[in-house]
């Protein structure tokens, strides 16, 4: 079944930040689309926005407050909420900061599952000894956070994250 993108602000159905529009202006502006490209369906494209807005859901506390928590299905649209120059964000509307982030993390779902469980195998641990302590890592073996840097950075402004049960302060600067 084909996933629609609900992208209404505030509404009790929504289930992404943003529009698949939305997202093709983005993926146009940066230089390495990586997996998301032209050859890439709707639908997946649909797929990965919905698991992108619900991991960043999922993995981040506020500093704001939802405007109508009884109603939105997602937790924007905030009071309290501020652009880097200091410009409240309307309660009406969703920065592009968050925007921007989970269509980055999107773009990333499609390259690699970033929800596997990461067992010690796949973190790359080859061999560990007792006695005298001895751990050998594969170099080669590439591991993922669920939520990217990348995504961490664009959202520091706005709140709290937590990766893999370690809370992280996002500091505003």
């Amino acid at each position: 079944m084909p996933v629609a993108i609900v992208a209404t602000v505030g509404g009790s159905t929504s289930n992404s930040y943003c529009t698949l529009a939305e997202a093709e202006i983005y993926i146009a502006s940066i230089p390495t689309p990586g997996s998301w490209t032209s050859s890439v369906l709707d639908d997946t494209k649909n797929r990965a926005l919905v698991q992108a807005c619900r991991l960043i859901e999922e993995n981040f506390t506020w500093n704001g407050y939802p405007v109508t928590p009884e109603v939105q299905s997602l937790s924007w649209p905030q009071y309290g909420q501020y652009l880097r120059t200091g410009k409240i964000i309307a309660n009406t509307e969703i920065p592009q900061d968050l925007k921007n982030a989970q269509v980055e993390l999107a773009r990333q779902l499609l390259a690699a599952d970033r929800t596997a469980d990461q067992d010690a195998a796949a973190q790359g641990i080859t061999a560990v000894s007792a006695g005298p302590v001895s751990v050998q890592f594969n170099t080669l073996v590439a591991t993922f956070n669920v939520i990217p840097d990348a995504v961490f950075s664009i959202l520091s402004w706005y709140g709290f994250a937590s990766n893999s049960g370690v809370m992280k302060k996002l500091e505003r600067y």
